[in-house]
Formats: structure tokens, C-alpha cells, sequence
């Protein structure tokens, strides 16, 4: 049977893994908190409520920042969960600036992405700009694919981080496991989430024996 041969194949997204969330400060404003254990959010109570059976926590109604549609949320009590590396290359990084308004800056160290421009923090700030304040220059944000076994349906889970070790490893991981075993396997890993003094967290991918 033949495919369409322009069109891109893809696993439809269940949910996302993230590594903190926002609450209100002492001003009222929202501030983010980072997490030492997974949060699983989805669009789907089934999902979110067997997230909370498998590791912990509570499901609860959640709205994410900006005008996005309710979802469901479970802060759970594990920073390890097993997961399988989808075949293909699972990984995207880029350095984001974010607002209310939707993105607004995505560049890949080099090129801004949205206007085809050259990267707006080097300009600005020269190559030391990666040292400026958070909030005044892009963040890193490294989203990783993944399967999770334990999970009811066929489909893919973002894990989504902006930890500062997390983008130079995750990046590392994935890549040596693509060259040991290539692009076509189904790779069993841990998603471990590693206290750091630099950063709140930092996340480590293991892979796992075979079975």
C-alpha cells in the first residue's frame, strides 16, 4: 500500500510531561514553580486520572496560561517514569521567548525563526548573551516525544523542559542512541528528573535493558 508521499507521518499527541507549573505570589502574580516529580496534563480526564493511579496525586481541572482550553492535571509524587523513544528523531530544542500573545521569538542559536532574521539576543547582547537576567533574553526549551507503556491509548507525550543542563543532554542521549541502534527502533528509557544547585532540576534520559 502506498503512502502520500508530501505529507508527514506522525502519532497524534496524548498529552505532555512537564517539570513545573505556576501559582500566585505574594503580588498576585503568577510565578513558576519548579517541579522535583512529574506533572502529566491533557485534554483527556481518562488520561490524567490513570497517570494519578500509576504514580501518584491527585487529577484536577487545570487552565493553562493564555486563552488554551481547559485541561486536566496530576502533580505526581514520581521523578523517575519509563517511557519508549519513538523511532525517527524525537527531539526539538530551540531558544523561545514567550507572552500571553503566543510565541514570539523562536530562534535556533543562529537565525530568528519567525521573521528569518538573525538571532535577536546576540545582536542585542553579543555572544555572552546567554548570561543576561531571565526575561531578557530567549529561554532554552528542549520538547522530547516519547511513548509511556503504561499509558492507556497509542499515542505520543511531549516532555517539555527549559532546564539548562537538560538542553545539552537530552541533545547527547538521543544522539547516541540514534547512532547505536538507528532510527527505526523503539528505545526503552527513564525519564529522571536530578536535583542541581545551578537549576532547580535537571532531567536525565537512561536507557533501559531489553527485556
Amino acid at each position: 500500500m502506498s503512502r502520500i508521499a508530501n505529507r508527514q507521518r506522525q502519532m497524534a499527541e496524548q498529552g505532555r510531561l512537564r517539570c513545573g507549573y505556576t501559582t500566585e505570589g505574594q503580588n498576585g502574580k503568577l510565578r513558576p514553580v519548579k517541579s522535583n516529580t512529574w506533572i502529566v496534563t491533557s485534554h483527556s480526564e481518562e488520561h490524567v486520572q490513570a497517570a494519578a493511579a500509576l504514580w501518584g496525586g491527585t487529577a484536577e481541572r487545570w487552565q493553562p496560561q493564555g486563552n488554551g482550553a481547559e485541561q486536566w492535571r496530576v502533580i505526581t509524587n514520581a521523578n523517575a517514569i519509563d517511557a519508549i523513544l519513538p523511532p525517527g528523531d524525537p527531539l526539538t530544542q530551540a531558544y523561545e521567548t514567550w507572552s500571553r500573545g503566543g510565541c514570539q521569538l523562536r530562534c535556533d542559536g543562529i537565525t530568528e525563526q519567525l521573521q528569518g532574521a538573525p538571532c535577536v539576543c546576540f545582536a542585542k547582547f553579543g555572544a555572552d548573551w546567554h548570561e543576561q537576567p531571565k526575561g531578557r533574553v530567549c529561554d532554552s526549551k528542549s520538547r522530547l516525544k516519547v511513548l509511556l507503556p503504561d499509558m492507556p491509548g497509542l499515542g505520543v507525550w511531549r516532555m517539555e523542559t527549559g532546564s539548562y543542563y537538560a538542553t545539552d543532554e537530552i541533545a547527547g542521549m538521543v544522539d547516541v542512541i540514534r547512532s547505536s541502534v538507528g532510527e527505526q527502533q523503539l528505545v526503552p528509557v527513564r525519564l529522571r528528573i536530578e536535583p542541581r544547585q545551578r537549576v532547580a532540576h535537571a532531567l536525565r534520559l537512561a536507557v533501559l535493558p531489553e527485556v
